[in-house]
């Protein structure tokens, strides 16, 4: 009508690009608000203080609306300006979402939503992997305390025979024990050097000879250290099982160090001192019961039936002894979690940035579906008139977007192969990609997008076909 009455393509054009910039207006007023609702939310997950400022950010704001709504609105405008204004009023104008831009567009959304599904099911089956490896030891209901620079080494002494003493008289404390290194990265001293030409590296752990015991780390050969033995003290060595590795050796246990002049009397299971982005290194443990000097770190296995009570007594008996300096701790199994919160906090990012992929597709898709059943209206009532029932009409409707997605599919998953497979090269300790993830990843997506277009194509099969043949 506009362009029987003078109307030219230019002014279409105009118009068109005028609604398309005002719906991105009204989009950024909507996008800011629910950026300022959503900030802190996003703030604790990213571990940052962010804000919204508005002194630059506007010039980008209003830019990127007259961007985007240049964009958006010029391809509809150039597409319905150009034909002849009798093909429009017959009814004879195309609305097809089947041509390959349209198609092009979607499968983009759709390649998008597959990899971020598949990279959320990826991410989180590593995170399962590491919360559920065996580290080689016990972790829970342990409280590590640190014992600093304010206490002296009387204090720590004393400490130690404090918690020992509990463990005797006070079902709630299970055992104690103290080292020169946590499981945050503290390994003690290191140590450098080469052996039989080759270079030989290792940690050196001091322990006050309980550390085994309190948390349930396996001795594969040999002994642990005895109680008050000064042999033990002066010239006994536990070591791990990455050290004997290292060497080459099928028995160690009589043989000494090379370097440390330590005859080893047991090999422990491996354990994890670092996180799993990290080999297990080799390690020798040393047994250190008077000179606590150097074991700045107190580990208390408590009693799981009532933590806040135990960690009550813990308290109470530090307290007793080194009154002046302030009681910290924290549960090891804290410590250990810590050490992936980066990896959580990313997790988090990408299962928000797969529904908001999601929700887009279904949305274009949704669209593509409704300008299917408008050019395909006739058609439909035919089909219900001949005897078609709903769930063919459906399927009629829906089979396209499953080829869409299929194709998707095939674009998404060597591209998320790659990512993933140089994501999980910073583990040392990874899962096995395998087929199944990126299968489920497809098969989820599908299930969405079905369900979406789904809404428009059984409206479209219950509707009358009377009305459908009436339709111009």
């Amino acid at each position: 009508m506009r362009k029987i009455l003078g109307s030219t393509q230019w002014q279409l054009v105009k118009q068109f690009c005028g609604e398309a910039v005002l719906l991105s207006l009204f989009a950024l007023v909507i996008g800011v608000a629910l950026a300022e609702v959503a900030l802190p939310a996003f703030n604790g997950m990213v571990d940052r203080d962010l804000v919204l400022g508005f002194d630059r950010t506007w010039v980008f704001l209003i830019g990127l609306v007259l961007v985007v709504g240049v964009v958006a609105g010029a391809y509809p405008a150039l597409m319905l300006s150009r034909p002849q204004s009798v093909e429009m009023l017959k009814g004879r104008l195309r609305l097809s979402g089947g041509n390959w831009f349209s198609r092009g567009l979607i499968v983009a959304q759709f390649t998008l939503s597959v990899g971020l599904v598949v990279m959320t099911l990826l991410m989180a089956e590593q995170m399962e992997f590491m919360r559920t490896k065996n580290l080689g030891f016990d972790e829970e209901q342990v409280v590590v305390i640190p014992m600093g620079s304010g206490v002296g080494a009387d204090e720590k002494r004393r400490l130690l025979e404090v918690y020992r003493n509990a463990v005797a008289q006070q079902g709630e404390i299970l055992n104690a024990a103290a080292a020169d290194a946590s499981f945050s990265g503290s390994w003690g001293s290191f140590n450098r050097n080469k052996h039989e030409g080759k270079p030989f590296e290792f940690f050196v752990t001091r322990t006050d000879g309980r550390l085994l015991e309190t948390l349930d780390m396996e001795l594969v050969a040999g002994r642990s250290f005895i109680p008050g033995s000064q042999v033990d003290r002066q010239e006994s060595a536990i070591v791990n099982e990455a050290l004997v590795e290292d060497l080459g050796w099928e028995e160690p246990l009589g043989k000494t160090v090379p370097t440390w002049r330590r005859t080893i009397i047991g090999v422990v299971r491996n354990y994890h001192m670092e996180s799993l982005y990290h080999q297990i290194k080799p390690v020798v443990l040393e047994y250190w019961p008077d000179e606590t000097r150097g074991l700045r770190y107190l580990f208390v296995k408590i009693s799981s039936e009532d933590i806040s009570g135990c960690l009550a007594l813990v308290r109470e008996l530090w307290e007793q002894v080194v009154p002046h300096h302030p009681f910290e701790y924290s549960f090891l199994d804290e410590d250990v979690d810590r050490q992936y919160r980066v990896e959580e906090r990313w997790g988090w990012i990408v299962r928000y940035s797969t529904l908001f992929a999601i929700f887009v597709a279904c949305l274009g898709a949704l669209g593509l579906t409704s300008l299917a059943v408008a050019r395909r209206t006739k058609e439909i009532g035919v089909r219900k008139v001949l005897g078609a029932s709903a769930s063919s009409i459906v399927a009629l409707l829906s089979r396209d977007f499953v080829k869409l997605v299929v194709v998707a599919n095939l674009i998404a998953w060597p591209l998320v192969y790659y990512a993933m497979r140089e994501w999980l090269q910073d583990f040392a300790y990874r899962i096995d990609i395998g087929p199944g993830t990126f299968v489920w990843g497809g098969i989820l997506t599908l299930m969405v997008v079905l369900l979406t277009v789904s809404l428009q194509a059984v409206k479209a099969a219950l509707s009358n076909p009377v009305e459908a043949l009436r339709y111009e």
